[in-house]
């Protein structure tokens, strides 16, 4: 075996790359290699075993890496190999691909059976570019043949800065995603694969070309998949940027086999007129360039990708790999190898290929399903026919390049003969078959097929009685929606006379020119209608209804006419032109038409079709005819009916509809309302528009059947169906009868399967022409047979699946992107599905995109929200410019929505705006001039952008302006006004209105300086308010002295979290063990504090520590009137519950109603002041605190305690956040940079204790910083609710600073600063005109700006108060902290004609008491606060030598003991000799007294310190001889726990408080996920047991590994079941038979052997057999062994007397017991060898005097006794706590006495204890009340011995 090197090493950035990728998609086949080697030689299992070892040790021990992750590094490791890594297989087993993941050891697989080798590979061990050396290695390790030494030490290299850079510009502004249109609306994700050998007379060209032109084989490929994809994508563009990638490997000559892979982006610009050698060298040039930076491996590279315009795409997505281990072409001479289920992990397109001198071979990929399989096919023969075009045609344009072939179908529809009878005969047999069956139906009527004829008959008669002349031109329909219709258009078949729909909606004048157009001499029509002015007045007009109702004698007429021409019927479309074109539709089009609808999708005799279409829209002849040409019945709908949705669904729901006939619009109307209809299977043809997927399945979902149809008005109504299957594409389906349907190029030839070209219509269906107009769009070929091109574009995918993709004019571009209008509709409507957007391209005031819409309640649609959601899963130049509502769409005559209004009608005439109204009298002077300026804005935009803007204050953004077309404004303002407007201001000053105030405001500035100065004020010290305490706990787990350090090394403490309950992965400041928490000390039960806010916990502890922070006992303040406000922002933690489904529980309410943030502090401290809970976003922490001010000032509050609380415990909000575009996509926090593009969420705890200033100088507190002013508005109506409003803010800073000598004393403002880039301008600018007005007097030099944000995110509600905190250490230690982006600023930010500066290094500051700083904060909703802090100097008295002082500390364990002595010796090092005094004062009378304690004697620093060392070291006890005499008497009283009067030493008042450390807490993790495994009620423990009940007296129960039985109790590190489960499964099988009766005795009682679960789950059976009193007890395993057995009866027998229970009660008072905390009685136990869980972990406490011990429990019993009953016995072994006796575990039980049910019930109890031996205890169980619930006597325990059975 070779040697190498085995230490543990950082993982390649390739080896990172493909980890990151496992990560994401852990069940992906792509990421292993696999092969199968057919051997050619004879060779044994042995043999194979012997070399495969050899391979792994010494040719390729790569192969043996383990790679782990270990905070965000990736590592790998050696690890030896099995010395028989072969598996041997039999013929019968099959050979399936390996899934690696990283928890998988081995990463290989190698497998034999007779001639045949199976070997697979994770590609973190290998790529694809290494296995022709793997396959050398493999031959050699089976010959036995020697190598040299490996080495397996990774090569590490830092990339250069030089390719950093080449990438950064490479990429700047540049789209890394290469739409494919073929793959655009694959549904499907099964991975398609085409392998395509190159002939040998191909490649032996290509082998000559390349050498001819210095090229290699990737280079010609590349040029010709770029030339393919260029035909395949262009859609008609002459030029176009084609986005490819393609894998290279890093790898040097030397490296051993392992992953070398990395992926790079090759941009190529490519047009028509280019040839091949062109573009081919336009390659060679980009690799050459691209080479030498080949190892920035891909993650570094997506850092430079422009985020905007590549925002949610896939990026990247077309592939070129040479993979030779995809495509082996090379076989090793042990014999000939095959891939096993190949495949790149293609996620869109990809190309594979390898070669040698031989062969060559390509394989294509996607992942687009089986469906696309043929298209794939095609292309990759064109890729063939693209390689020859490059040799052969060299220097030929590649426009000159055609893949078209003579026409030929995609879908041909069955071939049946035409008519043999007139048309109308075929309706009259359906009559005649059935004449009393109801024919036409509407809610007023119902006829029969008999009436229905005799009424055709009497019309027919009329109309024959006509000029035959007038007849040809044809018969205008203009009737109301009744029965009337059917029967006209019926009459006009009758006489073989073309009919003319005409619609009632028609404005006259149209209704005119069609007549005009088709010089029509008759029209039918009603009374109502009799009166319309027509033009034509030779216009013969008949009254149907009269004409019905008349009784006519018989005449003699000719059944038909002779045929003039063979039209049924003419029907006008809208034309592009906007003329009416009338279209020409035979009788052969129609029978032809109405024979294929019969057939597919079908209509019977027993069917109802809806008739609810415009009579002008063609497909309504197919609603009125359909029906009665295959003997079913008609309903028509009327008009009012159809335009009402919900009476529309109500009348479908009460009649026996079977079909329905729809656009996709009136689709949505139906999903907008949620309608379900109460038939069972309807159908539904859809078509007339694009059907989308959503809305199909919608339906669908409800078992009905969908058909898309697809048809123009010129190929008669619908020309192809298909059936919609659920999340399946929709495609057009297949052709009518008589019809085909092709795709085709401008030259009319058929395209490849894949190519964009446009739908050809063929056969009997299309129509013949125009009656009006010519049209070069129908066709005729060579066989006569008619055609028409469509105008759609469409994809040709497979046979009878044709992709429809856009009306030719529906593609767009937007700033030169091609913009597919749909796909934005699509996203709105997944987001919102109750509205039916529309997205239009409008012109003015430049080319921008718009969307309108409708809803049934628009006051429900947050356009806002849409907008925020679109640029989260669109590129920018996708985003609609505005999103408009419209009570309803504007038609066109064929009921669509007509586009061409929405893209040029004035927006307020789309729109009823409604300015506000001003009474010109009340006008002032300065609003009149504000109305002056309005109409000249009105005028210049008029002027400049052609554009009406009619009201004063609707954003223009609605009318289309953007940041280009505001700078083209600002100029003209400029010009004409002489305001200079930033592009940016107009963002918060977007409509008339506002920007008129913004320029009347500029010249009013300029006539007066003096506006808003500030005149001085004295200072008023009643009003002053001193910060004398505070605590923090920050991101990373930093105190505010941790914190400190941070700032001034400028750390950024932003991070990825390490928390399993947190969905998302995005990085935040986030706290360290958030779920910690002290619950013993604020004695709560674990079951309220799981339940419990973290903030209520964390806010708990630093209350507590502000108090001490302060120098004040916590129940000093206790009964006083303190007051208690606590900022914070939503409900996080009863969200993440409710994900967990979690069912609520009392807890539930107390622990996450935000009121009891601050109440539960009120609570717990017994405040008798007001307690708030305030919440304004993120101005939230300086609400509270300007609350409490108010409070301190009307005396309401001797003293407050105001914090904020901001965690991260569920993703929603932070998912809402990235919808709202708040968030930044890099995760830095860039405040004032150029960098700048959103925040960073983060986590805070912060906490003050506030005091009159007067008061806290009588108290001698410590005064930390002096609250001068604090002040808060709102910004009123703004751009937007969540935009910064600039006049707000500097309102806000001239309100806080009205007292000049603040303004002269101002040197540093701590700004919100959140980093956005328009957000941090506006915030900048109202400071400088702040500056203008009230800072002409400021004495400093400069006036620095801070942002903290940068360091630890944005803290939301607790921002405020981290500024504030910041502000106080900054005093402290007279420094400034530099700007962690404070380097290069905003270009927005101008502050060079200022005194304020963004500092980028530390800063002294001379931070003495007249230091004056400022924090601001502003809430999202327009909520603004800031805050105004001035310096203090606390004064220290001096201190003599010679006087001993005493020092006290005190703590709830000897643990916090110990951690206080530490903190202790901290602060001594920190402070001044002079204050020793006030330390030992702060340490007597700011502590509260606690169990553990400790009192030292000192004069001297030096002294104290070497004394608490001491104690430290040696742990030495103090007695009261060694106090010296004046403080012995106090001492002792203090040591024997009694009340100590400490104030007798400190008489002379001359004693300052400190702020010294804090109690530390003895913290332990709760979080709700415990819960979920213990949920009470139907998620009891007892219920999350698989029960089953074999007969009354036996029950059978598997336990899981995974349950808390088994998994929270392990004895010996083995899951052992507690013996008093086996009790509790006896009483559980009691109570099914309802034969448990209280009080119940278990008696003589043993557990033979421990159930211990060796594997998934244990499986035990309990039987009950009666006796005579009661029942005798077995529980055994499933193999028949018992474990236990015990009697169970009602009559008790063992009572134990009540004098026991007082003596031991009397006991357990005495001083000298012993206590134990929960902490030191489990840790005994772990060392012991028994290891509890949370939820076994029930004992609070314990008191041990000898035999005797009292414990105190603390229980979540989720439904079970089980916790309850082990923690008494855990009890009971408490006093046995010091002995070495290990793995205690119960074998009888004497007797025990159950006295109630309530004993499940006990949440807490008390457990009284008597030892009667080392084996033998006694017990009483007691409520909290002490009253006996249960009695244990004589319980035996021994040590466990537990093994595994062999």
């Amino acid at each position: 075996m070779q040697a190498f090197e085995s230490s543990l090493q950082i993982a390649s950035q390739s080896e990172l790359l493909i980890w990151q990728s496992l990560q994401r998609e852990k069940n992906d086949p792509a990421y292993t290699l696999a092969f199968r080697f057919k051997i050619k030689s004879t060779i044994s299992f042995f043999a194979v075993q012997k070399s495969i070892s050899r391979l792994l040790n010494d040719h390729c021990p790569g192969l043996c890496y383990q790679f782990f992750e270990r905070k965000n590094i990736l590592y790998k490791q050696f690890v030896v190999p099995s010395k028989t890594p072969v598996l041997r297989l039999t013929k019968e087993q099959r050979i399936h691909k390996t899934i690696f993941s990283e928890e998988l050891i081995p990463l290989y697989y190698f497998a034999w059976r007779k001639g045949e080798m199976i070997i697979q590979l994770s590609h973190l061990v290998i790529d694809g570019g290494c296995y022709d050396d793997f396959c050398s290695a493999l031959q050699r390790a089976f010959v036995n043949k020697p190598i040299p030494i490996i080495s397996l030490n990774s090569k590490k290299s830092q990339p250069e800065k030089k390719s950093l850079d080449f990438w950064e510009n490479y990429l700047k502004h540049k789209l890394l995603h290469q739409p494919l249109p073929f793959l655009m609306q694959a549904k499907e994700s099964n991975l398609v694969a085409v392998t395509y050998p190159v002939p040998n007379a191909l490649y032996n060209k290509l082998k000559h070309f390349n050498t001819q032109h210095k090229a290699s084989l990737f280079q010609t490929l590349t040029t010709a998949l770029t030339i393919l994809l260029y035909h395949y994508v262009r859609d008609e563009e002459e030029g176009l940027s084609l986005a490819l990638s393609y894998c290279v490997s890093t790898r040097e000559p030397d490296d051993p086999v392992a992953c070398y892979f990395n992926l790079l982006p090759l941009l190529i610009a490519c047009n028509s007129n280019e040839t091949a050698l062109e573009i081919l060298n336009k390659i060679k040039k980009l690799r050459e360039q691209q080479k030498p930076h080949q190892r920035i491996v891909l993650n570094q590279l997506l850092s430079f990708v422009d985020e905007k315009m590549n925002r949610n795409q896939s990026l990247l997505n077309v592939v070129i790999n040479h993979s030779p281990g995809l495509l082996p072409v090379n076989h090793p001479k042990i014999g000939e190898v095959s891939t096993i289920e190949s495949c790149s992990g293609a996620k869109n397109f990809s190309l594979v290929y390898n070669f040698n001198e031989q062969d060559f071979i390509f394989r294509l990929e996607s992942n687009c399903g089986s469906l696309f399989t043929e298209m794939m096919e095609q292309i990759a023969v064109n890729l063939a026919k693209t390689l020859d075009f490059i040799v052969a045609q060299t220097d030929s344009p590649i426009g000159d390049l055609g893949f078209s072939q003579e026409r030929k179908s995609i879908s041909t529809g069955r071939s049946l003969d035409n008519k043999t009878q007139p048309l109308f005969d075929y309706f009259l047999h359906q009559a005649r078959r059935q004449i009393d069956k109801i024919a036409l139906r509407s809610l007023y009527e119902n006829i029969t097929y008999q009436t229905m004829i005799d009424s055709v008959y009497r019309l027919k008669s009329v109309l024959l009685q006509l000029d035959a002349t007038v007849l040809e031109r044809g018969i205008g329909i203009y009737l109301p929606r009744n029965s009337s219709l059917p029967i006209a258009l019926l009459a006009c078949l009758a006489i073989q006379r073309p009919f003319i729909p005409l619609s009632q909606e028609l404005p006259v004048a149209v209704l005119n020119e069609i007549i005009a157009a088709t010089r029509m001499g008759v029209i039918l029509m009603d009374e109502k209608n009799s009166s319309i002015p027509f033009a034509d007045l030779s216009l013969q007009i008949l009254n149907l209804q009269q004409i019905l109702a008349e009784e006519m004698e018989p005449q003699q007429h000719p059944d038909t006419m002779p045929l003039s021409e063979e039209i049924a019927y003419i029907i006008f479309t809208s034309g592009s032109t906007g003329r009416p074109k009338g279209v020409k539709v035979s009788y052969d089009n129609l029978f032809n038409f109405l024979r294929s609808m019969a057939a597919n999708p079908g209509l019977t005799e027993q069917d109802t079709l809806l008739a609810m279409t415009p009579i002008s829209f063609d497909i309504s002849i197919n609603e009125l005819l359909l029906p009665l040409f295959c003997g079913a019945t008609v309903f028509i709908v009327d008009e009012f009916i159809r335009k009402d949705t919900k009476s529309l669904t109500q009348l479908i729901d009460e009649h026996d509809i079977t079909t329905i006939q729809a656009t996709p619009s009136s689709m949505q109307l139906f999903k907008q309302i949620s309608w379900k209809s109460k038939h069972q299977e309807l159908r539904f043809w859809v078509g007339g528009e694009a059907f989308p997927v959503e809305l199909a399945d919608y339906f669908i979902n409800q078992q009905h059947r969908v058909f898309n149809m697809y048809g123009p008005t010129e190929t008669t109504i619908w020309v192809a169906t298909t059936r919609v299957q659920k999340n399946k594409l929709i495609t057009l389906g297949r052709a009518m009868d008589n019809s085909a349907l092709y795709v085709v190029n401008k030259a009319g030839k058929t395209l490849p399967l894949g190519m964009v070209g446009e739908l050809l219509v063929t056969g009997a269906q299309v129509a013949k022409g125009y009656s009006n107009v010519t049209s070069s769009a129908f066709l005729n070929d060579a066989d006569r047979v008619p055609g028409y091109l469509t105008g759609d574009k469409v994809i040709a995918i497979a046979q009878d699946h044709i992709m429809f993709l856009k009306r030719s004019d529906e593609q767009i571009k937007v700033r030169g992107h091609r913009v597919e209008l749909l796909e934005i509709n699509q996203k709105i409507s997944a987001l919102q599905t109750d509205i039916n957007p529309v997205t239009i391209l409008r012109l003015k005031p430049t080319p921008h995109l718009c969307t309108f819409y409708t809803a049934p309640n628009p006051y429900c649609v947050d356009t806002e929200k849409i907008l925020n959601h679109l640029k989260n899963v669109l590129p920018d130049y996708k985003i609609p410019q505005a999103i408009i509502y419209l009570p309803t769409f504007p038609l066109n005559n064929s009921g669509k929505i007509n586009k061409k209004a929405l893209e040029t009608i004035e927006l307020t005439a789309l729109i009823n705006f409604v300015a506000p109204q001003t009474e010109v009298q009340t006008l002032s002077r300065n609003e009149l001039k504000i109305l002056e300026i309005i109409d000249c804005l009105k005028t210049l935009i008029k002027e400049e952008f052609d554009l009406n803007i009619k009201d004063n204050h609707t954003p223009l953004s609605q009318y289309g302006f953007n940041s280009l077309t505001f700078n083209s404004l600002a100029i003209s303002i400029e010009k004409h006004l002489g305001v200079t407007i930033k592009t940016h201001e107009f963002y918060r000053w977007g409509n008339l209105y506002a920007i008129s105030q913004r320029c009347c405001t500029h010249h009013s500035q300029n006539s007066d300086n003096s506006i808003n100065r500030i005149k001085p004020v004295q200072p008023d010290n009643k009003k002053r308010i001193a910060i004398i305490g505070y605590d923090a706990l920050m991101p990373a787990g930093l105190d505010a002295e941790g914190l400190w350090e941070a700032l001034i090394t400028q750390q950024s403490l932003i991070s990825s979290h390490q928390r399993e309950w947190l969905a998302g992965k995005e990085k935040a400041g986030f706290i360290s063990h958030i779920d910690h928490f002290d619950r013993r000390f604020f004695n709560l039960s674990p079951l309220e504090v799981l339940r419990m806010d973290p903030r209520q916990r964390l806010l708990l502890q630093c209350a507590y520590k502000t108090i001490e922070h302060a120098g004040y006992a916590a129940s000093s303040l206790k009964g006083k009137k303190v007051g208690c406000f606590v900022a914070g922002t939503g409900m996080d933690y009863l969200v993440a519950q409710e994900k967990y489904e979690l069912k609520p529980h009392p807890y539930t309410l107390s622990g996450n109603t935000l009121t009891m943030l601050p109440n539960r502090l009120s609570y717990y401290f017994d405040w008798h002041g007001p307690s708030l809970f305030i919440d304004t976003a993120c101005s939230a922490a300086l609400s509270a605190l300007i609350r409490a001010i108010e409070s301190i000032r009307l005396g309401n509050t001797q003293l407050c305690f105001v914090a904020a609380a901001n965690l991260i415990v569920d993703h929603h909000l932070t998912e809402a956040l990235g919808a709202g575009n708040f968030l930044s996509p890099r995760a830095e926090c860039a405040s004032f940079s150029d960098k700048a593009d959103g925040y960073v969420r983060g986590e805070g705890i912060i906490g003050f204790l506030l005091k009159p200033f007067d008061q806290a100088i009588v108290d001698h507190d410590d005064i930390h910083a002096v609250i001068e002013t604090a002040t808060e508005n709102h910004g009123g109506r703004a751009q937007s609710l969540t935009a910064p409003n600039q006049e707000a803010q500097t309102s806000l800073l001239l309100d806080a600073y009205h007292d000049e000598l603040l303004c002269e004393r101002l040197s540093f403002i701590e700004t919100h600063g959140t980093g956005t880039k328009l957000g941090d301008p506006i915030e900048i600018d109202a400071l400088k005109s702040f500056e203008r007005r009230a800072l002409v007097n400021n004495k400093q030099n400069s006036i620095y700006l801070g942002a903290m944000k940068s360091n630890i995110g944005h803290l939301e509600a607790a921002a405020g108060f981290a500024s504030i905190l910041k502000i106080i250490l900054a005093m402290k230690h007279k420094m400034i902290p530099g700007n962690i982006h404070g380097h290069s600023l905003n270009p927005l930010i101008v502050l060079q004609d200022s005194k304020f500066a963004v500092i980028a290094e530390n800063t002294h500051w001379n931070a003495e008491s007249d230091a004056v700083a400022g924090v601001s904060a502003f809430g999202f909703g327009g909520a603004n606060a800031h805050v105004v802090l001035s310096a203090y100097q606390n004064l220290t008295g001096t201190y003599d030598h010679d006087e001993p002082l005493l020092f006290v500390l005190s703590a709830k364990s000897k643990n916090a003991l110990r951690a206080r002595i530490h903190a202790l010796i901290k602060d001594i090092e920190k402070y001044e000799e002079q204050d020793l005094k006030n330390i030992a004062y702060t340490l007597v009378l700011g502590r509260e007294v606690m169990p553990h304690r400790l009192v030292l004697v000192a004069q001297h620093k030096k002294e104290l310190l070497a004394q608490l060392q001491h104690v430290l070291q040696v742990q030495e006890e103090v007695t009261v001889d060694m106090i010296p005499l004046p403080f012995k008497s106090l001492v002792e009283d203090f040591l024997a726990h009694k009340e100590v009067d400490w104030r007798v030493l400190f008489v002379a008042n001359d004693y300052q408080r400190l702020s010294l450390t804090p109690y530390v807490f003895d913290e332990e993790p709760f979080w709700f996920t415990s819960l979920a495994a213990q949920q009470e009620g139907d998620k009891s423990l007892l219920k999350m047991l698989d029960i089953s009940r074999i007969n009354p007296y036996e029950i059978q129960i598997k336990i899981r590994a995974e349950h808390p039985f088994l998994a929270e109790h392990q004895v010996f590190q083995q899951r052992v079941l507690p013996g008093v489960v086996h009790i509790e499964l006896a009483l559980y099988l009691l109570r099914l038979n309802n034969t448990l009766e209280f009080p119940v005795v278990v008696e003589h009682f043993y557990w033979l052997r421990p159930v211990i679960c060796l594997k998934a789950a244990v499986y035990l059976t309990v039987t009950a057999s009666p006796m005579q009193q009661g029942f005798h007890i077995e529980l055994k395993d499933e193999e028949g062994i018992l474990y236990s057995r015990g009697s169970f009866h009602r009559q008790a027998t063992h009572i134990l007397t009540d004098s026991w229970f007082k003596e031991i009660q009397n006991s357990l008072t005495s001083p000298l017991v012993t206590n134990y905390t929960a902490h030191q009685i489990y840790q005994a136990f772990s060392k012991s060898s028994i290891d509890y869980g949370k939820y076994f972990q029930g004992i609070e406490k314990a008191v041990v005097l000898k035999n005797y011990a009292k414990g105190y429990l603390n229980l979540n019993p989720c439904g079970s006794l089980v916790t309850l009953l082990d923690s008494a016995f855990q009890s009971g072994m408490a006093i046995s706590l010091n002995t070495n006796q290990q793995g205690l575990m119960p074998f009888t039980l004497g007797s025990m006495t159950l006295l109630s049910d309530q004993l499940w019930q006990l949440t807490k109890a008390r457990i009284y204890t008597q030892k009667l031996s080392p084996f033998r205890t006694h017990f009483i169980i007691c409520d909290d009340a002490d009253s006996p619930q249960a009695v244990i006597v004589d319980l035996g325990v021994k040590s466990g011995q537990m093994r595994e059975k062999a």
